[in-house]
């Protein structure tokens, strides 16, 4: 099976550059997502905190909670299934 570089060598310049752009559009919609929604979760989170009047915080390196590691692994695992569905529904 060759891989797709080979494909995009073959390719004409300008179907590569369509290629590029439309996988760079994804990444950036992605990238937009993903920030967004980082960005509610600290406005989320630092509502809580004021409402609850905490001054300071225990930080991770501190001490990092069960619940933590469970909750980084299994975003880990739902991100490596995403990856698996989308690598196999592609050509």
């Amino acid at each position: 099976m060759k891989s797709p570089i080979h494909h995009l060598y073959r390719s004409d310049p300008s179907e590569v550059n369509e290629t590029i752009s439309n996988e760079l559009n994804r990444v950036r919609l992605g990238t937009n997502n993903a920030d967004r929604n980082t960005q509610i979760l600290i406005e989320l989170l630092q509502g809580f905190m004021q409402m609850q009047n905490i001054e300071r915080i225990m930080t991770t390196d501190m001490h990092k909670p069960l619940f933590l590691t469970e909750a980084e692994s299994l975003v880990q695992e739902k991100i490596t299934m995403k990856k698996q569905r989308k690598d196999s529904i592609r050509p």
